[in-house]
């Protein structure tokens, strides 16, 4: 289920560069792991036992939901449909698409930082039973990268965030 709707949305918007992503069973899947592979996106799960890190999972969460339920009052129903949980994440307008040039850039500069970080923290090959540390390692390489690409820059605790514009 959880591959086929990635599979929509990237139909249906482009890939994006990374997908933040909790640790349950249908994120942690390879079958996931190979189609954001397939896609060049990079897939952040998040840190065990930090549950502050997955504030935007509750907030987008919440806010689905609710407009959910809206959909599904505005039809005259109570019991939640599977149009009513489309018309949740339907957009308004087209997202911005990412150049193929801005993608590749990122994945080289997101190598080069997963790279750099294994050598400063001295560590060789980690092998499958380290899976959390890779996982640590992608969430830091991420942010450099998007910070190197410019992308995404972090003044103080200010995020910002840039989006190339929209094309027609």
């Amino acid at each position: 289920m959880t591959v086929a709707c990635l599979e929509r949305l990237v139909r249906q918007h482009g890939p994006p560069l990374v997908i933040k992503a909790g640790n349950g069973r249908a994120f942690t899947s390879k079958a996931v792991s190979k189609v954001c592979g397939q896609h060049g996106i990079t897939l952040l799960h998040s840190p065990v036992r930090r549950p502050r890190w997955n504030g935007t999972f509750e907030v987008s969460g919440r806010w689905a939901k609710e407009r959910a339920q809206a959909a599904a009052l505005r039809r005259g129903g109570v019991t939640l449909t599977q149009q009513d949980l489309d018309a949740a994440v339907t957009l308004d307008g087209p997202l911005p698409v990412l150049a193929a040039e801005l993608r590749s850039r990122f994945q080289n500069a997101y190598d080069q930082q997963l790279a750099d970080l294994a050598r400063e923290r001295k560590l060789a090959d980690p092998g499958p039973r380290e899976d959390h540390l890779l996982r640590s390692l992608g969430r830091v390489a991420a942010q450099r990268a998007l910070q190197t690409c410019h992308i995404l820059t972090i003044e103080g605790r200010v995020y910002r965030q840039w989006l190339p514009p929209q094309t027609a």
